[in-house]
């Protein structure tokens, strides 16, 4: 290799404004990679190893997690996708966020008005609200279920009612159909489907596995109340 092509950590980390640790830490995740020349303990870096910089930093920029950049970098998930996910993911929460204020601006005003707030029933609303939340993750639960048997039955028709009008647009019944198809070819022989389940990162998110003969493939639905805004396939152990 022309090591007069080579870049040294320090000006990478110049050019992109970033740490040398910051470079280590995508490396030992697997979505950069560097050259080390024979002599010399330092990192450097090649044209090609520097466009993969530019792209990661690209992709977490508008945030992009790692592990969905390596996905995207291993190609078992469309960059399209992953980023119209992103952008489902952030719809979802803002209506838990705008609760979220809601519940400071009460507390605000009962303290400007001298009121103890820790005597008063927050605790009651917390309740209340946890039950509410409960049973719209029970609600959720119901409805991802009811899809993954009409996709297992090519039902697909019946999905729309509970997608949105983006989703709809972003991904019409042939598209769905198509991508599922690409999903499963190989997979073998349909088993059952798995386990319905929220998502420990996102509130807003609920996951759905199919087990089939070789693989399980696993369904992310982003939700928005009860409207079902972005879905994503990737497969899991």
């Amino acid at each position: 290799m022309d090591e007069t092509k080579l870049m040294d950590i320090s000006e990478i980390c110049e050019q992109f404004s970033i740490s040398s640790r910051t470079l280590r830490f995508y490396e030992e995740e697997g979505i950069i990679e560097s050259t080390r020349v024979e002599g010399s303990a330092r990192r450097k870096y090649s044209l090609e190893q520097i466009a993969r910089i530019r792209e990661v930093l690209t992709l977490r920029a508008i945030g992009i997690s790692v592990k969905e950049i390596r996905e995207y970098l291993q190609g078992s998930a469309p960059l399209r996708e992953i980023v119209h996910l992103r952008k489902a993911e952030i719809i979802a929460s803002i209506e838990s966020k705008t609760r979220e204020i809601e519940l400071l601006n009460q507390t605000l005003m009962a303290m400007d008005d001298g009121e103890n707030v820790f005597e008063k029933a927050p605790r009651f609303e917390k309740a209340a609200a946890n039950k509410v939340a409960d049973n719209l993750v029970a609600q959720r639960m119901e409805i991802v279920r009811k899809c993954a048997e009409w996709i297992i039955q090519d039902h697909l028709e019946k999905l729309y009612p509970y997608f949105s009008q983006q989703l709809c647009d972003y991904m019409p019944e042939s598209a769905f159909c198509a991508t599922w198809r690409d999903c499963i070819t190989g997979a073998g022989k349909f088993l059952s489907l798995g386990e319905t389940y929220p998502d420990n990162e996102s509130e807003n998110v609920m996951l759905q596995k199919f087990h089939f003969e070789k693989v399980t493939v696993q369904m992310k639905f982003v939700f928005h109340n009860l409207i079902i805004h972005g879905l994503w396939t990737s497969f899991v152990e």
